[in-house]
């Protein structure tokens, strides 16, 4: 059993070399100082950076942290879950800043989120952000480094993800997961301390204590802007690690205690100018005078900025725009009116006149013709209108033939994937299809040619990557908002919900068609109103169909409540209390399953199963533990158990152990390549399966593998309700009849599932 820890936190905050109390950029949300343990959304601390002028940014920085911190406790579900969506919720908010901004006056962020559950530590990262986990014997870099070596690595060097606010819709953003123990040493921070810092002048630092760090960092960024948040773990004191940890249900808001701050972390305030430390006389004065024209000089690109700031802000820009836009079109205006007075007119028919004397008439012979000039000046017009026209046909010309040519080489491309290959290699020819595919769409969206290679691309993505669409036969929706549902059971033609929103139990039956029969909320079986032997229901925890064999004598539903105590449901008698021995010592009874009769408890702060034989109905033998001396697990991360004579313990990590008669079994998933599991949910199998299925909440599929470990397929919602999925919670699969259940916090639904399809490898 690992041991409680706490935290201890710093925040450096240093602009243009100089430390700074607070500048928005950091945040932390802390029910208490002891990292909490077990289900939830643990201990999350925050540190985001944008580009650009000072002026404003301190408000956008409380902004983003603040959206950061509201989505990720209202996202219901996991804590990589969380982060996803409260990172792509910052950068929606900056995206629509940006569309409102001039295009110089735009920002790009970065963030970088950690969470802290027990001995788990969940990173989320955007942007050029970076955080180090500093242990005792190596230091760990988030994202990795490309290059093997650490110690002289640089920004460039990094993984680096795209920033806040430059796309609609984030779709690269860092996930990342790792254990931490007691004197690890979490770092948060900016982009820019990769370009002060290497790893080793960090490490080195770090090895001589919180103070020491804070103090090298101060030093490193004397002549930038660094912003940091470091948390130091501890063990936490004897009283913390023995009480009752409540899984937290409200969603906290940004901290607001002062932060802690270690004896020498503050810099004396240095002097802005030098000017008053001068001695007098005339040397004196003339380095006075050096030193006011060198502060001078030294200034002047920041009140040039709050200039350019100040213009922006009082419109004088639109204003100067708007009385371009008017001279230009009065321009325009007056060259019309001389070209249509340079034009000539057309000639009056000559009227006889009446001459007044009788004499010889002298005739004056005229020229004709006149000036060219305004013969000239419409040449000139039709000229340019010819061009502008010639360019504008051979510009719609080149744009039609680079579309053309986008299609022809994306059909090329998806000619070298042949039918059936799932390797990497034809992964990566249709990735390279989707985005000419995506840029042919930009450029004509509703072509029915592009729109075709589109669907056909997405057939192809679905066969490489080994997934089946499925469509929903029958679905449940939860309406109340209090509904968290977690846990499912499936058992003949009754399908069981547990709630933790609520604290109930819900029942629900299947007809002859497979739909779900009235009442759609389903029937409420238990709830904290219910008191059942003794026992007063506060907390349901988790149940099993315990079937008849090794002793027992009918089978029963039996549900865990509070913290050791069990009820079986009789057709019957309904819910009745049964003994269970020794339940007493139960630590952290967090899962229970059942297996020929016997029960299995996994008590997970003791890293251990506990196995109770039956006594007719009930379990009064005490227990035999389960794991032989020799089995060395941590169970303090399980997140569920199936049984089917093996016993599969899914982990929070995404990994999977096996066991078979108390030793621990060669297991691991295999052929997932970059599909890793995430945030996985719920486990089930059984003595009736085949396979092995994973509910993987952060990727919103169900991953079916086989009882060695070896992927088969992923199932995901058919694209027209792609969103099905999302915060998924368990599973129940009954590969007899092809049914497959889908427990969501939204619905509870069910498909049919196809057989077994065999891809090559």
């Amino acid at each position: 059993m690992t041991a409680r820890l706490r935290t201890e936190v710093a925040q450096l905050s240093i602009v243009a070399g100089t430390r700074q109390e607070n500048t928005g950029d950091m945040g932390l949300v802390e029910r208490s100082s002891v990292i909490p343990r077990g289900p939830g959304k643990g201990n999350l601390y925050l540190l985001v950076q944008v580009t650009g002028d000072a002026l404003g940014k301190e408000d956008i920085h409380r902004e983003l942290i603040e959206i950061l911190s509201e989505e990720y406790f209202r996202v219901p579900g996991g804590i990589t879950n969380g982060l996803r969506q409260a990172i792509r919720a910052a950068n929606t908010c900056l995206y629509e800043r940006n569309l409102e901004s001039l295009p110089l006056w735009q920002r790009f962020g970065e963030a970088s989120c950690a969470v802290l559950c027990g001995n788990d530590l969940y990173l989320g990262l955007a942007g050029e952000a970076l955080i180090y986990v500093l242990q005792s014997d190596r230091v760990r870099l988030f994202p990795p480094p490309v290059t093997q070596y650490l110690t002289t690595s640089l920004l460039e060097e990094q993984a680096v993800f795209p920033p806040l606010g430059e796309e609609k819709f984030l779709r690269e953003l860092g996930l990342f997961h790792c254990r931490i123990e007691e004197a690890d040493i979490i770092l948060l921070a900016s982009s820019a301390l990769s370009r002060v810092a290497t790893t080793q002048e960090v490490t080195m630092a770090a090895q001589r204590g919180l103070e020491e760090l804070t103090d090298t960092l101060s030093s490193l960024a004397s002549s930038t802007d660094v912003s940091a948040q470091l948390i130091q773990l501890q063990a936490a004191e004897r009283e913390w690690a023995v009480q009752k940890e409540s899984r937290p249900r409200r969603r906290g808001r940004v901290a607001s205690r002062a932060k802690k701050t270690l004896a020498g972390l503050r810099p004396a305030e240095e002097k802005r100018y030098p000017t008053k430390r001068i001695a007098s006389g005339v040397e004196g004065v003339a380095i006075a005078v050096g030193a006011a024209i060198l502060a001078f000089f030294t200034g002047l690109p920041r009140k040039l900025r709050s200039f350019l700031s100040w213009v922006v802000s009082t419109g004088i820009l639109g204003t100067i725009a708007r009385v371009v836009r008017t001279s230009f079109v009065r321009a325009l205006h007056g060259l019309g009116t001389l070209t249509k007075r340079m034009l000539p007119e057309p000639e009056a028919v000559p009227q006889p006149l009446e001459v007044a004397h009788v004499g010889p008439v002298k005739r004056v012979s005229q020229e004709k013709g006149g000036s060219r000039l305004p013969l000239i000046g419409v040449f000139s017009i039709i000229c340019v209108v010819a061009v502008v026209a010639i360019g504008f046909v051979i510009r719609n010309h080149s744009r039609t033939t680079y579309f053309s040519q986008l299609l022809e080489e994306a059909r090329a491309e998806m000619e070298l994937v042949r039918p059936g290959d799932t390797s990497a290699a034809a992964r990566e020819h249709l990735h390279n299809v989707e985005e000419v595919v995506d840029q042919a769409l930009e450029m004509r969206p509703a072509d029915p040619d592009a729109v075709a290679l589109r669907e056909e691309l997405l057939l192809a993505l679905d066969e490489v990557n080994q997934i089946v669409r499925l469509q929903f036969s029958a679905q449940v929706p939860f309406a109340e908002p209090q509904n968290r549902p977690y846990r499912m059971l499936v058992h003949a033609d009754d399908v069981y919900i547990l709630d933790e929103g609520t604290q109930q139990l819900h029942g629900y039956l299947l007809d002859e068609v497979s739909r779900f029969q009235e009442p759609a909320a389903g029937a409420t079986l238990l709830g904290p109103e219910s008191r059942l032997g003794g026992v007063s229901v506060e907390q349901l925890k988790d149940f099993v169909w315990m079937e008849a064999g090794g002793g027992r004598e009918s089978s029963n539903l039996l549900v865990l409540v509070n913290e050791g105590s069990l009820l079986q449901l009789d057709a019957l008698r309904g819910f009745t209390s049964i003994s269970v021995a020794d339940s007493e010592l139960w630590v952290d009874p967090r899962l229970i399953g059942g297996y020929n009769g016997h029960l299995y408890v996994l008590d997970a702060r003791e890293d251990r199963i506990l196995k109770y034989a039956p006594t007719e109905n009930t379990y009064d033998y005490s227990p035999t533990d389960y794991f032989l001396a020799e089995t060395r697990v941590e169970l303090d991360s399980a997140v569920d158990m199936a049984i089917d004579g093996y016993i599969y313990v899914l982990l929070a990590d995404g990994s999977i152990v096996k066991f078979s008669g108390g030793l621990q079994e060669a297991f691991s998933v295999q052929g997932l390549d970059d599909r890793e599991l995430e945030n996985p949910t719920a486990i089930f199998a059984s003595p009736q399966t085949e396979y092995i299925y994973v509910a993987d909440a952060a990727n919103e599929r169900i991953v079916q593998l086989t009882k060695e470990g070896a992927f088969v397929r992923q199932f995901r919602p058919s694209r027209d309700s792609i969103d099905a999925f999302q915060d998924l919670h368990d599973l129940s699969v009954n590969e007899e009849t092809g049914e497959l259940f889908v427990l969501t916090s939204e619905a509870l639904s069910l498909a049919l599932i196809p057989e077994t399809q065999h891809f090559e490898q």
